[in-house]
């Protein structure tokens, strides 16, 4: 896995004083983006499903016994009729998080090129992580397992931070 970190991040953290972190989350209807951040804020989880178009979360980090950050998550909706709103999201975001649901039946590569090739438009040094979701729902590995391999492959040629997480479990 990559890590890149964003000059404007960068200099945020060589200040030793981190005030904000802006996160946007996005992905496609379903994706778990909304249940995953909603784990994160405020360690609930909900079975149901409720759209987002733009919603805001804000949780306040104690990153270690002298210094809190204050994380502030615009989760959005992936869709194609919000894209008129998608560049405003992006502007002065230090990270992009894009996830995907681990056990769609679409690539991992046609979910997350549209929204790769908006951000690095918009800024080429913004850290991007793509979140495959849903991993309790990954019941047969040996049939998971080529689409895990691209999904790494992919976010490996392209700079990009993966990891997999499960709202329901916990696992972020």
């Amino acid at each position: 896995m990559s890590h890149i970190t964003p000059s404007h991040m960068h200099y945020i953290i060589t200040k030793h004083r981190i005030e904000k972190v802006k996160i946007v989350m996005l992905g496609h209807l379903y994706s778990g983006k909304s249940v995953l951040v909603t784990r994160f804020v405020k360690d609930e989880f909900f079975e149901e499903y409720d759209p987002t178009i733009e919603q805001v979360y804000e949780k306040q980090m104690q990153l270690n016994s002298q210094q809190s950050c204050l994380i502030h998550i615009l989760d959005v909706s992936g869709d194609e009729l919000f894209s008129s709103l998608q560049e405003r999201w992006f502007c002065e975001s230090h990270c992009v998080i894009i996830s995907y649901y681990i056990n769609e039946l679409l690539c991992m590569e046609s979910v997350i090129k549209p929204f790769l090739s908006l951000i690095h438009r918009i800024d080429e040094n913004i850290l991007i992580i793509v979140a495959g979701t849903k991993t309790n729902l990954r019941h047969d590995f040996p049939n998971y397992k080529h689409n895990l391999d691209f999904s790494v492959k992919f976010c490996q040629q392209n700079n990009i931070c993966y990891i997999e997480t499960s709202a329901k479990d916990k696992l972020m």
